[in-house]
């Protein structure tokens, strides 16, 4: 299998806990965008994942937002699949019971997040409750009010289709719990040392390396198998 789409987290995947970028994983990216189309598969917002994208190089093609959020470049009109309304009305629900507080808001397109500072179990029976089609997810940055339905697999699938290609034909990379779909899903699957086991437990690949390290060492796993043609000089 020749794989045609890099699909990748940022945080924890790219970068380290305090969300520093490695400089040899940004040099990786660039040299990779050269091989094949390179994805960013992302909790964050749209704007900031298109940022990140101009200083990667990688054109523009991002999934935000968990899967809420994709786009297949600069230019493009971002496809919406998540619900911002919906999300938002359990909000005041946690606000008053927990004192949640909420993050970059106003930038937010398809789901709503929130600071990690509330029991998590106990938030996930409200938001049950009031509404089955709704989920809490925690991505050790924060957390994530959510459509069940979305997901970092579902918006990669989307947006794959327009390049001509499969998810048989994506090697995806991640570190948290909220990329399982999509690396369930993609061809060829590989994390990163700081990752928890349920994440290694559906990989491919595990780096023993952590963080941008682990990803860069990834990427040389891939090409040493095959799955990847070394003509940019990757390394």
């Amino acid at each position: 299998m020749q794989v045609k789409v890099v699909a990748t987290d940022i945080d924890g995947t790219l970068t380290d806990r305090s969300r520093k970028l490695n400089p040899s994983a940004l040099q990786v990216v660039q040299n990779l965008s050269e091989c094949v189309k390179v994805v960013l598969a992302t909790g964050n917002t749209l704007c900031f994942t298109w940022a990140c994208s101009v200083l990667l190089g990688t054109g523009g093609a991002v999934v935000a937002e968990n899967g809420a959020v994709v786009a297949s470049g600069y230019d493009s009109e971002p496809l919406i699949l998540g619900d911002k309304e919906r999300c938002l009305r359990v909000y005041p629900i946690l606000v008053e019971k927990f004192s949640a507080r909420a993050l970059d808001i106003d930038y937010r397109l398809g789901e709503v997040v929130l600071e990690r500072n509330f029991c998590l179990s106990e938030a996930k029976r409200i938001v049950e409750q009031y509404d089955p089609e709704l989920e809490l997810v925690d991505t050790d940055f924060a957390i994530h009010v959510k459509l069940k339905n979305v997901s970092k697999a579902r918006g990669l699938e989307r947006l794959v289709s327009t390049f001509s290609a499969s998810m048989d034909e994506v090697a995806a990379f991640g570190d948290s719990r909220n990329d399982i779909p999509m690396l369930e899903k993609a061809g060829v699957s590989l994390t990163v040392a700081n990752a928890p086991s349920d994440v290694k437990g559906v990989c491919d690949y595990v780096s023993p390396h952590p963080f941008g390290e682990g990803f860069v060492d990834g990427v040389r796993w891939l090409v040493e198998r095959g799955f990847i043609e070394d003509v940019a000089g990757l390394f």
